[in-house]
């Protein structure tokens, strides 16, 4: 009986779904700061599953090195180049924004939780993966910022945030936007025929001024469905609309405001002088500080306990037709 019951808990574990957060990083800068916090943020959480940064070819080693010290997977991925006929916006920004479009080739991982590397987890948001398969989920976005200037949103004053403040004016602007989320963070499920029709897609569509973010917008739309602003707290938020949010329930905040990223911070940008920025602020160099949450590997880990020793023969062959990859293991984020 007891050697029953340890096949079938054998059995379950390895169908068990595969998990990952993951991440995205590029250049020598400083966003490794920003990964490294992530990844101390989710142990801290208790997350069960590891944190996969996408880097792209022009991450130094020594950043890698980094990465893997704190229990990241890191991943080189195949940048993604514009079309010849797509020349209006600088190589580096489109390859920096639309090469994050490879995370769909992670088909080694059933679903996966995507955050942008200026985010940090304040608590444990496993849950998500659990929701139904099928559905791209993400938190809106709000479009008031000046950032929006360029769109018919801004210039009539509409946010999605409070469509009751002021209308949209269908009369004039035909039928109201569809719904739109900020890509900082959102629920997918990799997929290599998803990873083909976006790149098929993103050859024929032009690169607009908020890059990935729009290209999603528009693909994933028929199936795209709200979580609430909890879980992808972008900071304008505590100023545009602040009757929406309960910071004390926030368990993901986005440092994508001007001036809020933690280790830039010098509080001298519009809106960085708020108190619940500064706190903000010192809640993420308090997790990036504690040395008690940085990585420690146990001795049983081994590329073939984390199960990336050997790659089954469908994936290698799906990751061989997508393009080269280049693996460098670590242990999970948790």
């Amino acid at each position: 009986m007891a050697s029953d019951m340890s096949i079938k808990a054998v059995a379950k574990s390895l169908a068990a779904p595969k998990r990952c957060y993951v991440t995205f990083l590029a250049g020598d800068g400083d966003y490794v700061k920003g990964v490294v916090g992530l990844v101390k943020g989710l142990r801290k959480v208790g997350s069960k599953y590891p944190l996969v940064v996408a880097v792209l070819p022009d991450v130094p080693e020594n950043h890698r090195r980094l990465l893997i010290s704190q229990g990241c997977i890191v991943r080189e991925i195949e940048p993604v180049y514009p079309p010849e006929n797509q020349t209006q916006f600088a190589m580096a920004y489109y390859v920096i924004n639309y090469s994050k479009l490879r995370i769909w080739e992670f088909v080694e991982y059933e679903k996966m939780i995507y955050l942008d590397a200026d985010i940090e987890v304040y608590d444990n948001i496993d849950h998500l993966f659990d929701r139904p398969n099928g559905y791209f989920y993400a938190v809106m976005d709000c479009f008031c910022e000046k950032t929006w200037s360029h769109t018919p949103q801004y210039k009539i004053g509409y946010c999605q945030q409070c469509p009751d403040k002021v209308a949209w004016p269908a009369d004039k602007l035909g039928p109201p936007p569809s719904l739109y989320f900020n890509a900082g963070m959102f629920v997918s499920e990799p997929s290599m025929e998803t990873a083909k029709r976006l790149l098929k897609t993103l050859a024929i569509t032009p690169p607009t001024p908020f890059a990935e973010q729009d290209f999603l917008n528009m693909f994933f739309k028929d199936i795209y469905k709200p979580i609430p602003l909890v879980y992808n707290l972008v900071l304008a938020m505590l100023w545009r609309h602040p009757e929406n949010v309960e910071l004390e329930k926030v368990k993901v905040v986005h440092y994508c405001a001007a001036g809020s990223k933690p280790w830039r911070y010098t509080g001298k940008e519009p809106n960085m002088d708020r108190e619940d920025i500064k706190m903000l602020v010192r809640k993420w160099w308090d997790i990036y500080n504690d040395t008690s949450l940085d990585y420690k590997p146990s001795p049983t880990t081994t590329p073939a306990t984390m199960g990336l020793e050997k790659q089954p023969s469908l994936l290698a062959a799906a990751l061989q037709e997508a393009g080269k990859i280049k693996y460098v293991t670590a242990p999970s984020a948790a």
